[in-house]
């Protein structure tokens, strides 16, 4: 993929950190939820499980090295909280390098992306609309989050 790169830290003692070389694909999971099968239309049907997630395989390199380590650590902050940068540059050195021996950086080279849903794409039209509708009445984020995205592809052709 062009050389596409993730670029992410964990603390040096999670148990994943001395495991990411041998990673080759990692998942991101987008909305998800429980469907019953009391909101169908019909009472023949079973309990499902409607998703979205975004499969990556890639080659990862694990680094301890400082330079790259605080160079990790501008990146994360430049794209999370851009406002906070100037604080960051303010902390003294000596406290930053302190940090570094209890974080692992990881740099997750992207070979391949794939996208998977399933949204209840064998059930009729009428019976993802109403699980959609039903999804945007949750109390979970989530569930409303995935509600909408299944009511934004049914406006679309070809769901």
């Amino acid at each position: 993929m062009d050389g596409t790169r993730l670029i992410t830290h964990l603390a040096a003692e999670n148990r994943h950190a001395g495991k990411l070389h041998q990673s080759t694909v990692l998942l991101f999971q987008g909305p998800h939820a429980y469907i019953s099968p009391t909101w169908y239309s019909k009472p023949r049907n079973v309990p499902t499980w409607n998703y979205t997630v975004v499969r990556a395989e890639v080659e990862a390199e694990v680094t301890s090295d400082p330079a790259q380590l605080l160079a990790i650590q501008e990146k994360m902050i430049s794209a999370l909280e851009p406002d906070w940068l100037p604080q960051w540059h303010r902390l003294d050195e000596d406290y930053k390098n302190g940090l570094l021996p209890y974080i692992t950086g990881v740099y997750f080279e992207i070979k391949r992306l794939e996208f998977v849903e399933k949204l209840n794409q064998n059930k009729p039209r009428s019976d993802r609309e109403q699980v959609a509708r039903t999804l945007q009445k949750s109390n979970s984020g989530t569930e409303r989050d995935l509600g909408k995205y299944m009511l934004e592809k049914l406006a679309k052709k070809g769901y």
